[in-house]
Parts: C-alpha cells; sequence; structure tokens
C-alpha cells in the first residue's frame, strides 16, 4: 500500500511519510498479527495483516472542509472515490502521530472496500468502533510513530513480545 499527498500542509506530509515508513515496517505487521482478535470481523489479525502487506493499493489524501464547523470528524472513505481519502482541514492543528492514525485508519477502510466491495469485512459496520481493525490499526500506528503510547494501548506486553522475538 501506498499513501501520497500533493498538499502544500508539512504536518500531513509528514504524517503521510510516517504511513508509509509503517506500511514497509515488519514490526507493524508483527503488532497486527499479536492482535487477539478485531470486533466486527471474521478475518483473523494476521489474515488483514497479510492483505495491508500484499496490497498495491494507492491512495491519496484530499483535504476537505465540512459544511459544520464543529464536526468532529478527522476524515473519511468513500466508495465513490476508491482511491482517496479525505481529511477533515478542519482537524488538522493536532499532533502528527495523530494524523498519521487517521490516514492508516482511513486506508483499513478503502484496502477493505478494494479487496471485497460487496461486503465489509473488517471494518466497524456492526454499530459500535471499539476494537475494530480501522481503529485499533490506526491506533497500533499512532503508538509505534509515538513511541509512548504503548503501555496506556496495552500493546506494551506485545511490543515487548515483538522485540524479544527479533533480539533472539
Amino acid at each position: 500500500m501506498n499513501v501520497t499527498y500533493q498538499g502544500i500542509y508539512n504536518q500531513i506530509k509528514l504524517a503521510v511519510e510516517d504511513a508509509n515508513e509503517l506500511f514497509n515496517s515488519p514490526i507493524f505487521y508483527e503488532l497486527i498479527e499479536k492482535h487477539p482478535g478485531f470486533s466486527c470481523s471474521e478475518k483473523k489479525p494476521i489474515e488483514i495483516a497479510d492483505l495491508i502487506r500484499n496490497s498495491t493499493l494507492k491512495i491519496q489524501v484530499k483535504l476537505y472542509k465540512p459544511r459544520w464547523k464543529w464536526s468532529k470528524v478527522l476524515g473519511y472513505f468513500v466508495k465513490s472515490h476508491p482511491n482517496t481519502i479525505f481529511l477533515n482541514i478542519r482537524k488538522i492543528y493536532r499532533e502528527t502521530n495523530s494524523i498519521t492514525n487517521t490516514i492508516i485508519h482511513e486506508c483499513i477502510h478503502a484496502l477493505d472496500y478494494n479487496e471485497n466491495s460487496n461486503i465489509i469485512e473488517f471494518g466497524h459496520n456492526c454499530g459500535y468502533f471499539d476494537n475494530t481493525a480501522p481503529y485499533e490499526i490506526g491506533n497500533i500506528a499512532e503508538s509505534i510513530v509515538n513511541g509512548s503510547d504503548f503501555e496506556q494501548t496495552g500493546m506494551l506486553d506485545v511490543l515487548d513480545t515483538v522485540i524479544e522475538d527479533r533480539i533472539f
């Protein structure tokens, strides 16, 4: 998977660079594979990690301005633009790692749609968002980029295991 952005905002450029580095990072995939399982999906984490790892999808980031200026939406993916993710321009003034999280989250939606456009297989179409693949994988990405949130996300033990496996 590859993400591009042709705009002027440096924070988004950096977040796109981080996302592309993650898509080439073995640790990113190992952390996804070691996840205990995603809600709203029958696919195993290892299957989703393999789909991401083997994807040739090229995704472009574009900005949009919501009509309602207090919208809490950070970004979205829509089926009518299967190779584009949209970021809310009113929500780009935040930490780069948070923007990376949103980009990865929306890329997971794009991948899900592009793998099988007839059914959502690992999104959050079940009525809630907790522990779904887009949110959890986005959180894993943000934790890697941030480097300090593993304890808060509950992924510290998993990270320690991945690092031990790589050292020994």
